[in-house]
């Protein structure tokens, strides 16, 4: 009988232990499927960082040219505005040229047909129409007249032209 005991004492023990072998290889294998999933994570998230690494620096490169090209924008915009001045200068120069210019024209032609001798009362001979004199005193002007015009018209368009570059 004690060997009997000893026997089914042994086949517990045996039983209890591949019991304990069992569960160990079963969290075993669980834990190699774990590490296998975990280093399958690890490399995604391993090539998720070196994307993202490679698209930060792709967007710091853009954000470099992007500041850039802003500078450059900038340095034209404020050429361009100085451009504008300048050529709005130009215009109030034509303009004020042109006002006296019609102020001269207009006291001049008053100046011919209000001149007469004052002793004879006929019409002084230089401001007659059909005087030498009269004819290229008025050629000059009315040539003068229209190249101030031109050059007026000229620097309006140009003006033009230069704000619609700064609006763009």
């Amino acid at each position: 009988e004690g060997l009997q005991e000893a026997l089914v004492a042994a086949q517990r023990e045996a039983a209890h232990w591949q019991g304990q072998y069992e569960e160990m290889r079963q969290s075993c294998t669980e834990l190699k499927r774990s590490h296998e999933l975990n280093m399958d994570q690890l490399h995604l998230l391993q090539s998720q960082l070196e994307r993202a690494a490679g698209q930060e620096a792709s967007l710091r490169g853009q954000v470099e040219t992007l500041r850039r090209d802003g500078e450059e924008l900038l340095s034209q915009i404020s050429a361009l505005q100085e451009d504008n001045h300048l050529a709005r200068e130009q215009l109030d120069a034509v303009r004020e040229k042109l006002r006296i210019y019609e102020e001269q024209k207009q006291a001049s032609s008053h100046e011919q047909i209000f001149n007469t001798d004052t002793s004879s009362g006929i019409l002084n001979s230089s401001a007659q129409p059909g005087c030498l004199g009269h004819r290229m005193g008025t050629e000059a002007f009315a040539q003068g007249d229209v190249n101030l015009r031109h050059q007026l018209q000229d620097t309006e368009q140009k003006l033009g032209m230069k704000e619609k570059e700064v609006r763009k």
